[in-house]
This record gives C-alpha cells, structure tokens and sequence, in this order.
C-alpha cells in the first residue's frame, strides 16, 4: 500500500506501508553484512515471545543488537549483522550467530528494551519526495517495490 500527502498539485510524499514477505524474500535478518528494518508493535512480551519458534541464541542476538542500536525513531529500528560478529562461517558462507534452523526465517518478532519488535520488510515506511501525478505514485507501488 502507498500512502501519500499532497504538497500542492505535483509533489507528494509518498510512505510505503503494508509490503509482504515470501519465502523469496531477501536480504533475512541472519544474512550477514545487510540491514534488516524492524518495527516496534504494541504486543506484550508473552505474545511476542510465543509468536514465534526461534533459538534462544538467536533471540540474543537481535535483542542485543536491537538494544544497542542508537536510533530516535520510535517506531521502526534499522540494524546490521557485521560479518565480524560472526567469528567463522559455515561452508555455505551463512552467519553462526543464528541458529542453523533460524537461517531462513524472516518476520519474526524479538522482545528488547521492554517492547516488541517485529521484522518487516526492508522498505516499509520509506518515504519518497514524488514530483508528478498519481501515474508515478503507482509507478513506485508497481515497478520500484
């Protein structure tokens, strides 16, 4: 879904909301050296920790990682897993900090900071300066995204 406002009759600002994940989706959040963009929800630790199966040692790392990230934006927190983090890789170059079975798992919630996190994909609630028609805002929403 693209919501926009209206500035005056050719420039909007366009924000991304609503994106989906498959099992195509990439980057993961265990893929080392990308960004992964979480956002913060308003479900209470045991829901968000019950959401979802993961290895303890994963939900260490991203609560850590979610922890220490220095952000001021209270609603959606952008973190990186450094390959070196990592310590050595397996033969398929995947990350050692994830458990094996967590490698491909994506839009899982961590419980950090005493709030909620969920994983969602990597442009939601990108904004984009549109100067044009409604004909471009469709373009992001079809042929960018």
């Amino acid at each position: 879904r693209i919501n926009y406002h209206v500035n005056n009759a050719t420039q909007k600002l366009a924000m991304v909301t609503g994106l989906t994940m498959d099992a195509s989706y990439s980057p993961k959040p265990c893929d080392v050296n990308t960004v992964s963009r979480w956002e913060v929800t308003d479900d209470d630790q045991a829901a968000c920790e019950g959401a979802e199966t993961l290895d303890a040692a994963t939900r260490t790392l991203f609560a850590d990682m979610l922890t220490y990230e220095v952000t001021n934006n209270a609603f959606i927190v952008d973190v990186r897993l450094y390959d070196k983090f990592a310590g050595t890789f397996n033969a398929d170059l995947s990350n050692d900090l994830c458990d094996a079975a967590d490698q491909s798992k994506f839009g899982f919630h961590i419980w950090a900071n005493g709030q909620c996190y969920k994983h969602v994909h990597k442009e939601e609630y990108n904004v984009y300066f549109v100067k044009g028609g409604i004909d471009d805002i469709q373009y992001i929403s079809n042929g960018m995204l």
